[in-house]
């Protein structure tokens, strides 16, 4: 029995953040090779995807985003045993509770899951955790044109040079030392859901250059015109939850990353005594915990050394 036929996304036929709009041809049923079956868009553009050959199909991801060559759906042979449906196994047993309401999950958080899904395969996360008095720096590097999160991005890249362990991808035969730093910046502001743009080259940059080109990022964000390469091929992830109240977290590695920084702010009564936190969860098979403190740690002084000189080169 041959193996059933893979349908698959391909950014050639749009480029962009590519999502599933409909399918054409329902679930199990029959198709031709050649025929028009699944809708997709990208970059605001969409195109069909055909079917590779006669059989029954299968759909794998209804809907919502997916990424370059995943596999959306089979083919089957006509008469062979199918596997259980994509919607049997997204809703999982029915609880062995009476009553409520069951919400559907939503598009991008399905595809959300598949991403942190791949983090955890294998890897061995664990969290290391500073912090450190910022005062009023946030209001400073605002009045500067600046913001936390671009100092913050500076800081890290710069640091990654010297603690290249935390700037790779790990695997189960081996570590990828990247030679790029690529910072992925976790955006997530409703309706337009979770996306990680990227400041590419930001250890070469100025707190300044960094900012703008989170604006950039940004704007490309809530209008959907981020680019592939603007959203694939991060070396490392920041998330900051400091705007949200929240003081500490442990924030979950994405894909095959090595490292991923959450931020977190504690306020005092005095704005002098505000804290800046720093979560560090990491993969146990590319560094130790001591280098994880020891990257922090490294983090951590550069800026404070930016505190002392305001020197956005710094």
């Amino acid at each position: 029995m041959s193996a059933p036929a893979e349908i698959r996304v391909s950014l050639d036929w749009g480029g962009g953040e590519p999502m599933i709009v409909r399918w054409l041809v329902a679930d199990r049923a029959p198709v031709k090779r050649g025929q028009a079956i699944c809708e997709i868009e990208a970059s605001k553009a969409t195109a069909d995807i055909v079917s590779p050959a006669d059989g029954i199909l299968v759909v794998v991801i209804p809907d919502g985003d997916v990424r370059d060559q995943e596999v959306v759906g089979h083919i089957h042979a006509v008469g062979e045993a199918l596997p259980l449906s994509a919607a049997a196994v997204e809703r999982g047993p029915e609880p062995d509770v009476e009553g409520g309401t069951h919400v559907p999950r939503s598009l991008r958080k399905a595809a959300e899951i598949r991403t942190l899904e791949e983090g955890r395969r294998g890897s061995l996360p664990s969290t290391v955790m500073q912090q450190l008095v910022v005062g009023d720096l946030v209001d400073r590097l605002r009045d500067g044109g600046a913001s936390l999160t671009a100092l913050v991005i500076l800081a890290v890249a710069r640091a990654l040079r010297k603690h290249r362990a935390f700037n790779a991808s790990a695997s189960d035969t081996g570590v990828l030392l990247h030679d790029a730093v690529r910072i992925g910046v976790a955006l997530d502001v409703e309706p337009h859901g979770l996306r990680v743009p990227i400041v590419t080259d930001a250890d070469t940059k100025t707190v300044a250059e960094i900012a703008g080109d989170l604006q950039i990022l940004l704007y490309k964000y809530m209008t959907k015109t981020l680019e592939p390469d603007e959203i694939r091929g991060a070396t490392f992830t920041l998330t900051d939850l400091s705007s949200f109240g929240v003081a500490w977290s442990v924030p979950l590695l994405v894909g095959r990353q090595a490292a991923i920084l959450g931020l977190g702010m504690i306020r005092g009564a005095d704005p002098r005594d505000t804290m800046l936190t720093f979560s560090l969860t990491f993969d146990h098979r590319v560094a130790s915990g001591r280098e994880a403190a020891l990257f922090l740690s490294d983090v951590r002084k550069r800026i404070s050394e930016h505190m002392v000189s305001n020197d956005s080169g710094a």
